[in-house]
């Protein structure tokens, strides 16, 4: 048997740290972040507690990741050409990218909503999020601005207040939602000609 190469043990690395954030997130989403321990974690993977504190530090940690992995996903998805300012078809294309994500990933944002409602979570996830929202509100203000709107700051605040809401109810409640024609009618209020 040949021995594995460097290449090939970091794929395999890959792979279980991934398996890992896969299943966290299917748990955190569907029992909450205080019900899911590092146990039940090694148990729906199908690898051994011990295991997991060979990729994250702790239970914590892996929360931590999961954010940082989908908020690095929305800012590249917001700004493409990575210059920090958003051109309109830049815009469209995040509000189509979200509408699909919000489809295909729906366990996040299940987690994403419980945690925003748990107390006790917050102060260790807060400053990731600052260091999101932060970028994203300067380019969302910015694109309102020289889009023309006379308070560009309330209307980026909107904005992601319509994006949360429509999330929300899409995902504790997706058989009511027509997203297809929620996207299209944000797509013509801030997309079409002002």
């Amino acid at each position: 048997m040949v021995p594995r190469t460097e290449k090939q043990f970091e794929g395999i690395r890959a792979e279980k740290r991934q398996l890992i954030l896969d299943k966290s997130l299917e748990l955190f989403a569907n029992n909450g972040y205080h019900s899911t321990s590092i146990s039940k974690i090694a148990n729906l993977a199908g690898i051994s507690k011990g295991l997991i504190y060979n990729y994250f530090e702790s239970k914590e940690d892996i929360l931590l990741q999961l954010i940082n992995r989908v908020f690095k996903e929305i800012i590249k998805d917001l700004d493409i050409n990575n210059d920090r300012i958003i051109e309109v078809g830049e815009f469209k294309l995040y509000i189509e990218n979200t509408f699909d994500r919000l489809k295909t990933q729906t366990e996040f944002w299940k987690l994403y909503f419980r945690i925003s409602m748990q107390v006790e979570v917050l102060p260790f996830i807060k400053t990731k999020m600052a260091e999101f929202i932060k970028p994203l509100m300067t380019m969302l203000f910015s694109f309102f601005e020289n889009r023309g709107y006379e308070d560009p700051m309330t209307e980026a605040m909107l904005f992601g207040a319509l994006l949360d809401g429509i999330a929300m109810d899409y995902v504790f409640a997706p058989e009511i939602m027509p997203l297809d024609k929620l996207k299209d009618s944000i797509i013509k209020k801030y997309c079409g000609n002002k």
